[in-house]
C-alpha cells in the first residue's frame, strides 16, 4: 500500500498566509474559508475533509472551464497538450511514482483537469459521447497514464484528455490512474503568494498560468498540516 507522509516542517499557518498576502482578495477569500471549515467546532473530521474537497473542486472545475473556453476560441489549437500546472523547477519537481495496480477513482467526487487541446477532437467528442447520444464513457486502459496529486486529491489527465473532458461534464463515471506525485515535499520550501510560486529559499519566482492552482496547492498545505488528507481509500 501506498504511505504518504504528512510534512510536520510547515512554514506557514493559516494565520502567516492571511496576515502576509492580505492585500490579495481572492486569495485570502479561500483562505478564509477554508479556515473556517478546518476550525468549525460543530463538524467531523470526515466532513471537514467533504467541505475542503468541494472546494478544491469548485477551484479545478474553474481551472477546467477556462481550458475548454480558451480551446474552443481558439481556431489554432494547441500543438500538444499543455499540462504547466507543475512548472516547478525540475530540481524541485517530486518524481512520478507508479502505483503498484491501476486504481478506479469516481469522477464525481475527485477535482480532476483535463488539459484538452484539439478544438475538433473536444467538439467530436462532446457529440459522440454521452447519456444523450447512447454511448457513456467507457474508461479505456489504454488511457490510463493519469496522475494523482498528493495531498491535493487532484489527478491530472495525461491520456484521453478530450474523452475524460466530456465525462467530467457527464459526471457519473470512473476513471483510472497508475502514477502519483507527492508535492508535500515541497511545502519547505515552495509557497504561493496569491500570485507567484516563491522559493523561500533562493527567491526565484514562478507565475502559474491558472493562479486557481496556487490556491489549491496552499490548500493542500493546509489539508497536511492539519491532518485532513483527502486520499481515495484504495491508495492509503
Amino acid at each position: 500500500m501506498t504511505k504518504f507522509t504528512p510534512n510536520i516542517n510547515v512554514k506557514y499557518t493559516i494565520r502567516d498566509q492571511l496576515s502576509k498576502f492580505k492585500n490579495n482578495k481572492k486569495f485570502n477569500t479561500y483562505l478564509h474559508a477554508v479556515n473556517d471549515i478546518i476550525n468549525d467546532k460543530e463538524t467531523t473530521k470526515q466532513e471537514k475533509i467533504n467541505g475542503l474537497n468541494h472546494i478544491i473542486k469548485h477551484l479545478s472545475l474553474s481551472i477546467e472551464n477556462q481550458l475548454i473556453e480558451d480551446l474552443l476560441s481558439n481556431f489554432q489549437e494547441f500543438p500538444e497538450p499543455t499540462n504547466d500546472l507543475l512548472n516547478f523547477p525540475t530540481t524541485l519537481r517530486p518524481k512520478e511514482i507508479s502505483f503498484k495496480k491501476q486504481i478506479k477513482i469516481s469522477i464525481h467526487s475527485t477535482p480532476i483537469i483535463t488539459f484538452p487541446w484539439r478544438r475538433e477532437r473536444l467538439l467530436k467528442n462532446l457529440q459522440l459521447i454521452g447519456e444523450l447520444a447512447n454511448n457513456p464513457f467507457k474508461p479505456n486502459e489504454n488511457h490510463c497514464y493519469n496522475i494523482y496529486v498528493f495531498p491535493l486529491n487532484l489527478v491530472l489527465i495525461e491520456n484521453g484528455h478530450h474523452s475524460t473532458a466530456t465525462a467530467l461534464l457527464e459526471n457519473n463515471t470512473e476513471i483510472t490512474i497508475d502514477h502519483y506525485i507527492d508535492l508535500s515535499i515541497l511545502y519547505d520550501s515552495i509557497y504561493f503568494n496569491g500570485t507567484y510560486f516563491k522559493n523561500t529559499h533562493y527567491h526565484a519566482k514562478i507565475s502559474p498560468k491558472y493562479k486557481e492552482f496556487g490556491i489549491i496547492f496552499e490548500i493542500g498545505r493546509l489539508l497536511n498540516e492539519n491532518n485532513l488528507n483527502i486520499i481515495p481509500q484504495d491508495i492509503k
